[in-house]
Protein backbone atom coordinates (compact mmCIF):
# COMPACT_ATOMS: atom_id res chain seq x y z
CA UNK A 1 0.00 0.00 0.00
CA UNK A 2 1.76 3.06 -1.24
CA UNK A 3 0.81 6.56 1.05
CA UNK A 4 0.97 9.97 0.66
CA UNK A 5 1.53 12.26 2.87
CA UNK A 6 2.37 16.45 2.63
CA UNK A 7 5.25 18.06 3.84
CA UNK A 8 3.15 19.76 6.51
CA UNK A 9 1.91 16.13 7.52
CA UNK A 10 5.44 14.86 8.14
CA UNK A 11 6.14 17.84 9.64
CA UNK A 12 3.35 17.62 12.68
CA UNK A 13 4.26 14.10 13.36
CA UNK A 14 8.43 14.10 13.81
CA UNK A 15 7.64 17.10 15.60
CA UNK A 16 4.89 15.13 17.81
CA UNK A 17 7.56 11.90 17.97
CA UNK A 18 10.54 15.02 18.75
CA UNK A 19 8.22 16.04 22.31
CA UNK A 20 10.33 13.92 24.66
CA UNK A 21 13.53 15.95 22.90
CA UNK A 22 12.03 19.18 23.12
CA UNK A 23 13.73 20.30 26.26
CA UNK A 24 16.93 18.39 26.95
CA UNK A 25 19.36 20.02 28.91
CA UNK A 26 22.39 21.89 27.16
CA UNK A 27 25.99 22.51 28.46
CA UNK A 28 29.13 24.04 27.04
CA UNK A 29 31.69 21.24 26.51
CA UNK A 30 35.34 21.37 25.02
CA UNK A 31 36.87 18.23 24.03
CA UNK A 32 41.16 18.13 24.17
CA UNK A 33 42.28 14.99 23.76
CA UNK A 34 45.27 12.91 21.93
CA UNK A 35 44.73 11.55 18.92
CA UNK A 36 47.78 8.77 18.17
CA UNK A 37 47.15 8.81 14.02
CA UNK A 38 47.26 12.17 13.85
CA UNK A 39 49.73 12.13 15.47
CA UNK A 40 48.63 15.77 17.95
CA UNK A 41 45.68 16.77 20.09
CA UNK A 42 42.52 17.31 18.75
CA UNK A 43 40.43 20.24 19.80
CA UNK A 44 36.25 21.04 19.57
CA UNK A 45 33.92 23.23 21.55
CA UNK A 46 30.61 22.48 21.49
CA UNK A 47 26.78 22.42 23.18
CA UNK A 48 26.39 19.36 24.18
CA UNK A 49 22.61 18.60 24.58
CA UNK A 50 21.35 15.89 27.64
CA UNK A 51 18.17 14.52 29.02
CA UNK A 52 20.06 15.11 32.68
CA UNK A 53 23.07 16.68 32.87
CA UNK A 54 23.44 15.67 36.53
CA UNK A 55 22.87 11.95 35.14
CA UNK A 56 24.45 12.57 31.51
CA UNK A 57 27.79 14.61 31.77
CA UNK A 58 29.92 12.39 33.05
CA UNK A 59 30.16 9.84 31.01
CA UNK A 60 29.09 12.35 28.15
CA UNK A 61 26.08 10.53 26.61
CA UNK A 62 24.54 13.44 24.88
CA UNK A 63 21.88 13.46 22.19
CA UNK A 64 22.24 16.18 20.44
CA UNK A 65 25.97 18.30 19.59
CA UNK A 66 25.79 21.76 18.45
CA UNK A 67 28.69 23.50 16.80
CA UNK A 68 29.30 26.55 16.06
CA UNK A 69 33.36 27.32 15.69
CA UNK A 70 36.07 25.35 13.40
CA UNK A 71 36.98 22.46 15.47
CA UNK A 72 39.26 19.12 14.43
CA UNK A 73 36.09 17.34 13.68
CA UNK A 74 33.38 18.44 11.19
CA UNK A 75 35.47 20.46 8.82
CA UNK A 76 33.84 18.97 5.68
CA UNK A 77 30.65 20.14 6.86
CA UNK A 78 29.66 23.96 6.58
CA UNK A 79 28.95 25.30 10.06
CA UNK A 80 26.84 25.41 12.31
CA UNK A 81 26.92 21.28 12.34
CA UNK A 82 24.28 19.75 14.29
CA UNK A 83 25.21 15.89 15.22
CA UNK A 84 23.18 13.41 16.79
CA UNK A 85 23.36 10.44 18.64
CA UNK A 86 22.83 7.40 16.22
CA UNK A 87 21.61 5.16 19.15
CA UNK A 88 18.54 7.81 20.28
CA UNK A 89 17.00 8.19 16.97
CA UNK A 90 17.98 4.51 15.38
CA UNK A 91 14.24 3.83 14.58
CA UNK A 92 13.36 7.03 13.19
CA UNK A 93 16.41 6.97 11.25
CA UNK A 94 15.05 3.83 9.92
CA UNK A 95 11.67 4.73 9.45
CA UNK A 96 12.60 8.09 7.64
CA UNK A 97 15.78 7.02 5.85
CA UNK A 98 18.85 9.41 6.94
CA UNK A 99 18.78 12.34 4.51
CA UNK A 100 15.45 12.91 5.55
CA UNK A 101 15.46 12.37 9.00
CA UNK A 102 18.67 14.86 9.15
CA UNK A 103 16.56 17.79 6.95
CA UNK A 104 13.45 17.08 9.44
CA UNK A 105 15.79 17.07 12.34
CA UNK A 106 17.60 20.15 11.73
CA UNK A 107 14.42 22.51 10.65
CA UNK A 108 13.02 20.71 14.07
CA UNK A 109 15.73 21.90 15.95
CA UNK A 110 16.38 25.30 15.23
CA UNK A 111 12.29 25.59 15.48
CA UNK A 112 12.51 24.48 19.33
CA UNK A 113 15.87 25.59 20.06
CA UNK A 114 16.59 28.57 17.94
CA UNK A 115 19.75 28.14 16.61
CA UNK A 116 20.81 27.87 12.96
CA UNK A 117 21.81 24.70 11.43
CA UNK A 118 23.60 24.16 8.03
CA UNK A 119 24.53 20.79 8.41
CA UNK A 120 23.38 17.79 10.28
CA UNK A 121 25.29 14.52 10.50
CA UNK A 122 25.57 11.42 13.02
CA UNK A 123 28.16 11.42 15.71
CA UNK A 124 31.11 9.64 13.78
CA UNK A 125 31.92 12.39 10.79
Amino acid sequence: MDLIIKSKQLSDAFTSMMKGYSDLEHYERSYDYYVHNKGGYVDLDVVNYYKSIDDDYEVDDWILQYQVDPGDHGKKFKLPILRYSEYHFRLLTSMLGESRFEELLGKWFTETYGWPVNSVTPEQD
